[in-house]
């Protein structure tokens, strides 16, 4: 009888031992799992630095309405940009592409939920509508840019550089056109105090 005793208390303590021991593992597992999840969101969450000065490495130029289809390189352009606050970023840029004059563009970007999207103003107000008719990816000092509107496409790469040699020759003045438009026509608008810092 006392061996029958003994032998099921020390069963009940192993049984107990053991869903203790899982238990353990679970709260450890569950833990490590939870920090993970935290720390990836933490990744996600963070926006990208991408404010600086970017000259081409490659582009691409496609535009296409049906009856006139046109697909070119883009042979010189320049970005730039800068930050507004932690989640909104304000850019210029110019390109050039064979065969064609040189166009300007402004705006900005804002980093949502693991991506960017474009800012654009609603004018004559000031509110602002996010598209997400682009696609921007950051990769060390390397920008690419996909931007697509009803007809047509650009593809362009950037690499951040300040080096100004090298350049074609109509960018520079465009660029700077593209400068003034950016501060009067989006930054003052949208961040009034920060424009003070570009004059």
């Amino acid at each position: 009888m006392i061996y029958m005793k003994t032998s099921i208390t020390f069963i009940t303590l192993l049984l107990l031992s053991a869903c203790t021991s899982t238990a353990t593992m679970n709260q450890a597992h569950n833990n490590k799992h939870s920090s993970q999840l935290t720390h990836t969101s933490n990744q996600q969450s963070t926006t990208p630095n991408i404010a600086g000065t970017y000259n081409l490495v490659e582009g691409a130029y496609t535009y296409n309405n049906g009856s006139l289809a046109l697909q070119s390189n883009i042979e010189a352009s320049r970005l730039v940009i800068e930050k507004l606050d932690e989640n909104n970023f304000g850019y210029y840029y110019v390109t050039k592409v064979e065969g064609l004059s040189t166009e300007g563009y402004f705006g900005g970007f804002t980093y949502k939920n693991g991506q960017f999207y474009q800012k654009v103003i609603n004018y004559p107000t000031t509110s602002t509508t996010l598209r997400d008719n682009i696609t921007l990816i950051k990769n060390d000092d390397f920008l690419k840019l996909t931007v697509k509107t009803i007809n047509a496409k650009r593809i362009i790469r950037w690499k951040k550089s300040n080096d100004l040699q090298n350049l074609h020759a109509s960018i520079l003045p465009a660029l700077k056109e593209e400068r003034k438009a950016y501060i009067e026509l989006f930054k003052e608008k949208i961040f009034p105090v920060q424009h003070l810092t570009m004059r």
